[in-house]
């Protein structure tokens, strides 16, 4: 018998797939697709690989690959806004294009921003990219991020999402060996329902939520 989904605790769980020389189950019951947690490499092991990224503001690709977050938060944002990005990495290139979109911004990243009582802080907007598919506790992380943004705050989240992924396999975000969690839509909606938040906009890469207000009188 399999453990329970790492995110919704769901025992609707069943083997999907082997590759990789590790395992892949999936929940029926919020679509996640995880690596057993037996099998996911240790801090050291991933932050060996994360060391081995070179990313840059000039760098012309990744800058375009960002501002696929980037064009779907900003028109959700008000003036004077301030944000976090969890999970900057080395070089925090993602809040350096939100503050050239007028946004000011604080960054976190466990391996190397990781200042924690930032996530003490009530932020107007929170962005992620290209992490929530490493995290190891994740409904943990998941509940950090949200209760960093403040009541009718925007969270902006980019992943690749397995929707519409012929051969799973096959597919290329399978090969890193830190992507342990894999997301389709139906798991974002059920992110939404569990956190309190409405599911704005949700393209193949891009999460957009809404962190819902306290009913009056709450």
């Amino acid at each position: 018998m399999n453990a329970p989904c790492i995110l919704c605790a769901s025992a609707a769980v069943s083997d999907f797939r082997t590759g990789y020389g590790r395992s892949y189950l999936k929940c029926a019951n919020c679509g996640l697709i995880f690596v057993p947690r037996e099998q996911v490499p240790d801090d050291a092991k991933q932050k060996a690989r994360y060391d081995l990224h070179v990313n840059s503001a000039s760098d012309a690709g990744y800058v375009a690959f960002l501002g696929n977050l980037v064009g779907e938060m900003v028109p959700h944002l008000q003036t004077g806004w301030k944000g976090l990005d969890f999970g900057c990495g080395r070089v925090p290139v993602l809040s350096a294009l939100m503050r050239r979109q007028g946004f000011d911004m604080d960054d976190y990243d466990k391996f190397y921003h990781s200042d924690v009582s930032l996530l003490k802080n009530n932020y107007d907007y929170l962005v992620s990219s290209e992490t929530i598919e490493h995290i190891t506790d994740l409904r943990q992380d998941l509940e950090m991020m949200f209760d960093a943004v403040g009541p009718g705050g925007v969270i902006g989240i980019m992943t690749q999402m397995y929707d519409g992924v012929n051969e799973f396999s096959k597919w290329h975000y399978v090969r890193d060996v830190t992507h342990v969690n894999f997301f389709c839509r139906q798991t974002f909606e059920w992110i939404a329902r569990a956190f309190g938040l409405k599911l704005i906009s949700c393209t193949d890469k891009v999460a957009v939520f809404e962190k819902c207000r306290p009913l009056r009188g709450e």
